[in-house]
């Protein structure tokens, strides 16, 4: 990284949240996408808990104000923890709609079988963990303790 790039318009902000996430969001992603820009972020990812309904609005705000928009959710697990998932690629936010579909519909929002179909060969670089944060399918799940829990859940992402 040269000198002249800050790291933060290199790292995204990961913890946007729109009034979908009743109660716990931001009312106006305008102000959010033009403050995370102020603070020198690149790019901001959405975290709406359990859904996707305030995508096309941040979409739009974020690139109002120049920034890259990355489409993520809150995951609920059955344990009462969550679990943070960005979509890196088009495969990725496929794979993340059918989770919340499957949240939505009252199965486990973490079923494996919607993990393993289309599953890349273990070796594939996507499917390694990468510093706190594992990759699968083209999600990246935030966290520490969320990597374990997914790779438990998953069967051993490694």
């Amino acid at each position: 990284m040269s000198d002249d790039v800050s790291a933060a318009a290199v790292l995204p902000f990961l913890a946007g949240q729109s009034w979908f996430s009743l109660m716990s969001g931001s009312p106006d992603l305008a102000r959010l996408a033009e403050q995370v820009r102020a603070a020198g972020f690149g790019s901001l990812g959405l975290l709406d808990e359990g859904n996707l309904y305030g995508l096309p609005e941040f979409i739009n705000q974020a690139a109002r104000v120049g920034l890259q928009a990355l489409a993520g959710a809150r995951l609920a697990l059955p344990s009462g923890g969550c679990l943070y998932v960005w979509a890196r690629n088009r495969e990725g936010f496929s794979r993340l709609c059918a989770l919340l579909a499957a949240g939505l519909a009252g199965r486990m929002a973490h079923d494996e079988r919607l993990w393993q179909a289309g599953r890349r060969r273990q070796g594939d670089q996507a499917n390694q963990a990468v510093g706190p944060a594992s990759r699968a399918n083209g999600l990246r799940c935030g966290g520490r303790l969320a990597g374990r829990r997914l790779g438990r859940t998953v069967g051993g992402l490694r």
